[in-house]
């Protein structure tokens, strides 16, 4: 029976029948009529179900509870209470009502006597609801659910319900809060639930105005979590919002809930702000202050927003007092098609707009043009310059100063030579001793290039400034012995025409190990055995590189010998560049011209000996090459961790352990060098083991740039890249000393 309503009742009577036949039933009442003589046949009754009993969420409004705390719901609301059943177990007059629901339905209102109802459910045969497709309206949400019978009779509603509807928070994620941009933002915040589509809006004169219809600028809708206007602003300070719009077009809050009566009003001193400044381009190439030749000059810059296009202006003023060169560009880079005379030059970029207007100017950067070969290298196919055993042996005695005549010789040009690179090799010392090789004219310097045992045959490299009339200087410490000079090449020091220039490679890499193929595959000796290995294409060099920068080692020699690294196609030289014996593994830094089809050539005079190549740069020629110039310095002792009276920079190098070392604004090296040349000498190592030198910032490389013996001493040049902060990084695998001793720079 459905529940009564106002002045509604419900009557019933009863009359005997006999058997089923309506037929044989007694007379009906006459009256319906309420009568109140117990005797009279009709009765009523109104019939009022139970409430429904609600478990959450809310505080009850039709019965109020005394300090209710009315909750916040976020997103979906989640209705529930109890099962009817049970709401009905309590007995009356003496006997248990088991009255059950067939299903249930709620309704859901923004006002508290139900007259704005905004959502009924459909019915549902649990004792919980939630409306996964919609998020109801921001404020106070009332709600109460109804049973229905197995008749469908609806039954007497619950107590109503209140609670509040407030969308999570969500986060503006740019443009940062106070922010400076340019001239389009990108907008971005995070996503939130049941949002269809999200409003944005952007307002002008936040610091003095509230927000209001007349300060807003822009306004708009997406479906995305991000966006940025399609028009310009103008510089100032702006402020801007996002709400999230339901399936339903139901609004969340702004991220910055509003102070005022209207959307359109709202808190300018919480807002999100954002500053656009000047659209200034950042200049990115070159750096400023580099040194460039005129037909290699580009200059780059970073796009920026709103700029039609770009004007760069060149001036030899630091102030501009007058342009030298100006023109407009679409790009954002330019090369000036015209020579420049040396000297230094200054440059920045206007953006305009699409009328022609200039939206800002840059920062300046200036550069300096140098078209000489100065620090340029011209390798050559090596030759003996000087040797001290022949054709009358002149062997050195001790402290006695030689001076060697390295231009004008054998195609090396008497002038314009700032340095050369040569092969010194010591033979037959009659004790240990070592040997400095620096330029002629100057004081020697306190430092050593070649360090040796009586009796040993010892060759290392050496880059040396030419010093007086185009000389060398030599002087053995202690004891007699021979030298010899080969020379592979040679620097400019402005005065020729174009060489090649260095490039460092990232990190020394191996490109040969001849221990490691499969089979193993030691160079033999003599002429037929000569061994071909491509460079050019390999370990970063690139397949135009003219000549290469590596460090050479032999190791397993069957036989006392020597190496010779020459460019493949031309004559075998009558020069070394190692000399090996059985129990020795022998390093030498090796600068090769490349010959046919980038590659070089391996020749062994003895036995049968391994060999490793581990390549650092190479030099690549143009007009004017790229890469960078060689600055040949006197000597100087940079790095020794002896103790006093020597430097004492630091202890010993621990095995396996790095240490980094300082090599920029030291010694003659500037802050801007990317590369330097050390001779590198190991001395005191507690074990055998190697030495490796490569790039601070990077991880070390499988190649070594010295191998040694317990208690030997014995150095290698070595030119490694200039790594982060200015440094190297050095990694032994044994306790062992360093010194390290500059002699050039690459920059």
């Amino acid at each position: 029976l459905p529940d009564s309503q106002a002045e509604q009742a419900t009557y019933w009577y009863a009359r005997p029948c006999y058997g089923n036949s309506p037929e044989l039933c007694g007379p009906e009442p006459a009256s319906f009529a309420s009568d109140p003589d117990p005797g009279t046949p009709v009765r009523s009754f109104k019939k009022q179900s139970k409430k429904v009993e609600v478990v959450s969420p809310g505080c009850n409004v039709t019965t109020p509870v005394p300090n209710c705390v009315v909750p916040k719901i976020a997103n979906e609301i989640r209705f529930d209470w109890t099962d009817y059943l049970e709401t009905n177990q309590a007995t009356r007059e003496g006997t248990a009502n088991n009255m059950e629901a067939r299903y249930y339905q709620v309704q859901v209102s923004t006002t508290a006597d139900f007259s704005n109802i905004i959502d009924v459910s459909p019915a549902v045969d649990a004792t919980t609801f939630t409306a996964y497709y919609k998020t109801y309206p921001e404020g106070p949400i009332y709600w109460r659910v109804q049973a229905f019978d197995g008749s469908n009779n609806p039954l007497t509603f619950s107590d109503k319900y209140l609670l509040q509807k407030k969308s999570p928070p969500f986060a503006q994620v740019l443009p940062a809060s106070g922010a400076s941009v340019t001239s389009t933002p990108l907008m971005t915040w995070q996503a939130q639930a049941f949002a269809r589509s999200y409003d944005i809006e952007v307002y002008r004169d936040v610091l003095t105005q509230p927000l209001s219809n007349s300060t807003r600028v822009l306004a708009f809708t997406t479906k995305q979590t991000a966006w940025a206007p399609s028009e310009l602003l103008p510089k100032g300070t702006y402020g801007w919002r996002v709400r999230r719009v339901d399936a339903d077009g139901l609004p969340g809050p702004w991220t910055v809930p509003g102070t005022g009566p209207t959307p359109e009003t709202s808190d300018k001193d919480n807002i999100r702000k954002f500053t656009i400044t000047e659209p200034v381009p950042t200049l990115t190439s070159p750096a400023n202050g580099a040194t460039i030749s005129t037909n290699t000059l580009s200059l780059t810059w970073n796009p920026v927003q709103g700029a039609a296009q770009y004007r760069v202006e060149i001036s030899t003023s630091p102030t501009f007092a007058s342009i030298s060169e100006t023109v407009n560009t679409l790009m954002t880079t330019y090369a000036p098609v015209g020579d420049y005379a040396d000297g230094t030059y200054y440059w920045r970029i206007l953006p305009l707009n699409g009328n022609g207007a200039v939206l800002a100017t840059s920062a300046q950067r200036s550069f300096v043009v140098s078209a000489s070969s100065r620090g340029d290298f011209y390798p050559i196919t090596p030759f003996r310059v000087y040797r001290s055993d022949k054709p009358v042996s002149v062997p050195l005695q001790p402290k006695e100063t030689r001076n060697v005549k390295v231009t004008g010789v054998n195609g090396i040009p008497a002038t314009g030579v700032s340095a050369v690179v040569a092969n010194v090799t010591v033979l037959g010392p009659s004790e240990s001793s070592f040997l400095s090789v620096w330029p002629a004219g100057v004081e020697k310097p306190g430092v050593s290039n070649l360090n040796y045992g009586a009796g040993d045959t010892v060759p290392n490299l050496v880059i040396v400034k030419v010093g007086n009339n185009g000389e060398i200087s030599l002087q053995n410490n202690k004891g007699t012995t021979h030298v010899l000079v080969d020379i592979s090449g040679y620097y400019s020091d402005g005065s020729l025409t174009s060489g090649a220039r260095y490039q460092s490679t990232s990190s020394p890499a191996r490109i040969l190990n001849t221990g490691k193929e499969v089979p193993a595959k030691p160079v033999k000796a003599g002429d037929t055995n000569i061994r071909n290995v491509t460079v050019a294409g390999e370990g970063g060099v690139p397949a135009n590189a003219s000549a290469v920068v590596m460090n050479v080692t032999a190791y397993g020699a069957t036989s006392s010998g020597d190496i010779r690294v020459f460019p493949k196609g031309a004559a075998v030289p009558l020069v070394s560049n190692l000399n090996v014996k059985p129990d020795q593994e022998v390093p030498n830094l090796v600068m090769v011209k490349l010959g046919e089809t980038g590659q070089v050539s391996i020749r062994n005079s003895a036995g049968e000996t391994n060999v490793i190549f581990d390549v650092v740069g190479w030099f690549e020629e143009g007009a004017p090459p790229p890469g960078d110039r060689y600055n040949p310095l006197t000597p100087a002792r940079m790095w020794d961790t002896r103790p006093p009276p020597q430097l004492n920079n630091g202890p010993k190098l621990s095995e396996k352990v790095v240490r980094e070392f300082k090599v920029t604004e030291k010694s003659g090296v500037p802050a801007d060098a990317k590369a330097v040349v050390l001779n590198v000498t190991v001395t005191e190592p507690n074990k055998a083991g190697y030495l490796t030198l490569y790039p601070s910032g990077v991880t070390r490389p499988n190649a070594s740039n010295l191998n040694f013996k317990a208690g030997q001493t014995i150095p290698n040049l070595v030119t490694v890249k200039v790594g982060d902060g200015g440094k190297i990084s050095a990694y032994a695998v044994a306790d062992t000393h360093v010194i390290l001793d500059v002699v050039g720079w690459y920059g």
